[in-house]
């Protein structure tokens, strides 16, 4: 089966979850945890499987020996592709990870919110001794979680990457020219007003200014446009960061202002 079949045999039949937000589940353990297994047994052909094992022995037919060997393009190819049309139909999907880069789950699962899917993290915990005897037993058909865990991260953030919405171009450009200043104004105004500010009822022109002009330059899907780049710094995924902290400190600000005034009403 050449790619473009693959790619079909792995989407068909699938749709957008009909009176639900769409879920991208991951399922997080140490080798031989039992990852497979749990996607096998509990969550079935209910979510699309993203694999680079399955989809490496799919491309590689007989010939696959040594992962990802000369395939690692098609691999690519497939995984990116079929993530793509993932994230742009809004589709189910369970794939396996092993979670020892926090900070890099951290980046997808935010950008991965911040386009509308509900993420489910499913830890598979298991004793370590336990744990090496099932690695080491494992079928040769079997990849690692560690050798596909950089494949997985790569086409999850491709396919948020490649999925174009009408703005996107505009986010980008948004991203890189308006943080420098939204940073300065929230850092400035962090400092100002030290704390956790979200019960202070007390809105003022400088609160409505600062809104605005987050509201104007950068939203959130704009941040997350711009974390699923990959030539984002570590710096910048910061910056970022604080950022939508400021702006989610003033929404809080703001909702418990309009929540108290209607109370008062009442």
């Amino acid at each position: 089966m050449n790619n473009a079949g693959i790619i079909e045999a792995i989407l068909s039949g699938r749709s957008r979850p009909e009176g639900r937000t769409p879920v991208v589940m991951c399922v997080v353990g140490r080798a031989g945890s039992g990852k497979s297994t749990y996607i096998k047994d509990k969550v079935g052909d209910a979510f699309i499987h993203i694999d680079a094992g399955s989809i490496y022995f799919e491309v590689g037919g007989e010939v696959a020996i040594d992962f990802p060997d000369s395939f690692v393009d098609d691999i690519n190819e497939v995984g990116i592709a079929v993530c793509t049309r993932i994230m742009a139909s809004q589709l189910d999907v369970v794939a396996e990870f092993t979670g020892a880069d926090t900070v890099r789950m951290q980046v997808l699962i935010r950008a991965l919110e911040d386009i509308g899917f509900e993420v489910v993290i499913k830890y598979i915990s298991t004793d370590l001794n336990q744990a090496t005897i099932r690695s080491m037993s494992q079928s040769e058909t079997v990849i690692p979680a560690v050798e596909t865990d950089d494949f997985h991260h790569s086409w999850f953030l491709e396919g948020i990457n490649e999925w174009s919405p009408p703005d996107r171009k505009d986010s980008k450009v948004r991203a890189k020219r308006k943080l420098s200043d939204l940073l300065k104004g929230a850092k400035t105004d962090e400092k100002q007003l030290p704390g956790d500010k979200s019960a202070d009822l007390n809105i003022d022109a400088h609160d409505v200014d600062l809104m605005s002009e987050l509201d104007a330059a950068l939203t959130d899907r704009d941040i997350a446009i711009r974390l699923a780049d990959d030539d984002i710094s570590d710096s910048e995924v910061e910056d970022l960061e604080v950022v939508r902290a400021h702006r989610a400190r003033l929404k809080n600000k703001y909702d418990a202002r309009a929540g108290s005034e209607s109370r008062s009403d009442a």
